[in-house]
């Protein structure tokens, strides 16, 4: 005889079982979370300078947007270009200083991708883009910088060309002010020390004074080193006349770039010697570091040299205490004990004596 298992079925408490959510309803497709996952377009914030010497209103666009308007372009092209995101690492070095972003100047197809300081561009042939313009520091020299952009002198200079000088002007001119700011303190640093005067608040300015010069030194070869490579490559000098690639169809011959040359080469020399300027000054704060370092050994000596008398003469003073009690304990036993204690004492101190 076969027995008939009763089964029943229990409602399901909700949770999640093996994976799968039970015992509740499904979400409704507006109230389902979404995924945390970025998109792979960045968003970018930028204004567009033409040779006329205007710029247009700030604009939102994608990174599909930007490669649109230049086909030969790819998206890891545009890294260089992103701004910086909340709460990332790269945000929180820079965002007290825009002298700790990487600067970088590279041909990428038919445009040139700048990144020097806070400026953040993309240069074609007839337009150029700046990017992250809601930024205060980028938004006040916009409009120095497409006034830079127009073609007065109507030398034939390519826009390009106008473009490229007008970011590193402004470059030039952010770290000239910046050394205006920091020459004078560290001169007026280095002068109280030369006084000799050790003090605890010039004692610790030091630190930070020198790594605001070694962070300013880097900043500047990063920016001289970028222009190095670019006249190092005769193929990238070539292919920054965007115009002529534009205009004839072909790019210029690799030994025809003598007017970018030039121009490069002036800029180089001039952060080149604003470099060695903080080279000096760098210097001269290690030298200083070093005369306080053996200033402050020397009274470290001095007072392990007097702390080693003191203990010496303590020593000694006990020594010489003890023993003088043990003598003249020594000594009482020498005269007769019919005499009372305290004469015997002053008889050995006077025999000791």
């Amino acid at each position: 005889m076969r027995r008939q298992l009763l089964t029943t079925t229990r409602p399901l408490r909700a949770g999640w079982h093996r994976g799968r959510r039970v015992g509740a309803p499904p979400l409704a497709p507006s109230t389902r979370p979404k995924s945390t996952k970025a998109s792979s377009h960045v968003q970018y914030t930028s204004c567009v300078v033409t040779g006329d010497g205007e710029a247009s209103a700030p604009t939102a666009l994608s990174t599909l947007d930007v490669m649109a308007l230049e086909p030969t372009l790819h998206a890891r092209d545009l890294r260089p270009l992103a701004p910086l995101v909340q709460g990332t690492a790269e945000h929180q070095r820079t965002r007290r200083s825009p002298l700790r972003v990487a600067s970088s100047v590279a041909v990428r197809g038919g445009a040139v991708v700048v990144r020097l300081l806070h400026l953040q561009a993309l240069i074609l042939h007839d337009s150029m883009m700046l990017f992250s313009c809601e930024r205060p520091l980028v938004a006040s020299c916009v409009e120095s910088v497409a006034a830079r952009c127009r073609d007065d002198d109507a030398d034939g200079t390519p826009f390009e060309f106008r473009a490229l000088e007008a970011l590193l002007l402004e470059a030039d001119a952010m770290l000239n002010a910046h050394a205006e700011r920091l020459f004078p303190v560290t001169e007026h640093l280095l002068a109280q020390f030369e006084q000799r005067e050790l003090k605890r608040t010039l004692i610790s300015g030091l630190v930070p004074l020198r790594s605001s010069l070694s962070s300013f030194e880097k900043q500047l070869a990063s920016i001289v080193q970028q222009l190095d490579l670019l006249l190092a490559s005769d193929e990238d000098l070539s292919a920054m006349y965007l115009s002529h690639k534009v205009e004839f169809g072909a790019k210029r011959d690799k030994e025809e770039h003598h007017a970018l040359e030039l121009l490069l080469e002036s800029y180089v020399s001039s952060f080149s010697e604003l470099r060695n300027e903080v080279r000096e000054y760098i210097e001269r704060v290690a030298s200083m570091e070093d005369i306080t370092r053996m200033q402050m050994d020397h009274h470290r000596n001095r007072l392990i040299r007097l702390d080693l008398k003191i203990t010496m003469i303590t020593l000694s003073t006990g020594v010489t205490a003890a023993g003088t009690r043990r003598m003249l304990l020594f000594a009482v036993q020498l005269f007769p004990k019919s005499l009372s204690l305290t004469l015997r004492f002053e008889q050995a101190r006077a025999y000791l004596a």
